[in-house]
């Protein structure tokens, strides 16, 4: 199941970082920083808070036999549609020159290049979701319900094994071989040293509801110790797609874990998107984590023109962390030319935790043509290919 404008979208993670580090030191009283005057508290929407549905530890993955790769025959996620943007009155004539153009070729290309290999094949999966996180001295690559392990010389150290491998002493929907498994995401949690990946999957062969949300966080750097096992039944009225994850640690703070999804009905009607956050904590030390999420409407809290989907968390890249309380903040494609924009906090050393959200008008930008109902084209590849560059950070290239 997939939403199909990532490419565009992920340019707001990006921007979020960018205003990330404008952050200054840490502020040694401890107090939440004011909200710019725009961003608008809201106190709509109830947070709904659960802990996990099952929780286990798994033996070091060097302990387990890998399950093999998916060997049937292909399989397509279903395309769950949002609704089309509505193009504001302002913007449905195009005014030449109004767009961003490049009108001279650019630097030649400086950067060293690394080292480049071969990665996993596509498993018959249409999309294969391909994605993947670099950590002190492994690579993991998922690819759709795969993943496999590298050193950053290119060797193959675990896998390719199915996603049940990971979470086989959790059982159930995310732990059994042959369940229906989709939008794997991996991110390295530089500030604790561990890995943490999550998929979507059901108890069934389909992707019928009700899902369960699966996430698993490693005991170490090491990418095949063992892992600390979680599972959150996601409700049978809906059905989630296109989650994101994002690690945002502040200073002085343990942070949290940002899981984004876009929310369907059993039918595949649109709900909107869900935004959500898990206790890194609690998830580090093994210990019963809370799910704190916030539902937003179809359109409300969006502006007129706007849809509420495909929200993206930022995640911090590099060492340098923002400021205590600084809240993650959390971007989607608005419309054709503004960028939706939220502040999202929580904090759970709190009982219950504490929650805000707030959310910016809008961030205008210079006009975007999307394809016909903003989709862009389903695609399938049947191998990968890896580049590392070389950096003093936790970087892929």
């Amino acid at each position: 199941m997939k939403r199909k404008f990532a490419a565009i979208a992920c340019t707001a993670a990006l921007v979020g970082l960018v205003l990330l580090f404008a952050a200054g030191t840490k502020n040694e009283g401890q107090t939440l920083p004011s909200l710019p005057s725009r961003f608008v508290p809201n106190t709509s929407i109830t947070p709904v808070i659960t802990y996990q549905s099952g929780m286990a530890v798994s033996a070091p993955l060097t302990e387990i036999k890998p399950e093999k790769p998916w060997t049937g025959p292909q399989r397509e996620a279903p395309l769950l549609p949002m609704p089309p943007l509505t193009i504001p009155p302002e913007t449905t004539t195009v005014v030449p020159g109004s767009q961003v153009q490049q009108t001279a070729p650019g630097p030649a290309f400086a950067g060293t290049l690394g080292l480049n290999f071969d990665g996993q094949s596509a498993d018959n999966f249409i999309p294969p979701d391909t994605n993947g996180a670099a950590g002190a001295t492994q690579y993991m690559q998922w690819v759709n319900t795969t993943f496999a392990i590298y050193d950053k010389n290119g060797n193959l150290q675990y896998g390719p094994a199915d996603a049940s491998t990971i979470w086989s002493a959790l059982g159930g929907a995310c732990g059994t071989y042959g369940t229906y498994k989709t939008d794997p995401y991996v991110q390295y949690d530089q500030f604790a040293n561990r890995w943490v990946m999550e998929i979507l999957a059901t108890d069934t062969s389909s992707s019928a509801p009700p899902f369960s949300e699966c996430i698993a966080v490693s005991q170490s750097s090491d990418a095949t110790s063992a892992y600390n096992l979680y599972s959150y039944t996601i409700s049978s009225s809906v059905v989630p797609d296109y989650p994101k994850l994002g690690v945002w640690v502040q200073q002085g703070q343990t942070g949290a874990y940002y899981i984004t999804f876009n929310m369907f009905t059993p039918s595949h009607g649109w709900i909107g998107a869900n935004l959500s956050a898990f206790d890194r904590n609690a998830m580090l030390n093994a210990q019963p984590a809370q799910w704190v999420s916030e539902q937003l409407g179809s359109y409300e809290p969006c502006n007129p023109y706007a849809i509420c989907g495909s929200v993206l968390p930022a995640s911090i890249d590099g060492s340098i962390q923002p400021d205590y309380g600084t809240p993650n903040y959390e971007f989607n494609l608005g419309n054709q030319n503004q960028l939706g924009f939220w502040y999202y906090y929580f904090d759970f050393s709190t009982n219950p935790p504490t929650v805000e959200l707030s959310q910016d008008a809008a961030i205008n930008t210079a006009r975007l043509f999307l394809h016909a109902a903003h989709r862009l084209p389903a695609f399938s590849v049947s191998h990968s290919r890896i580049l590392i560059r070389p950096s003093t950070r936790y970087r892929i290239g």
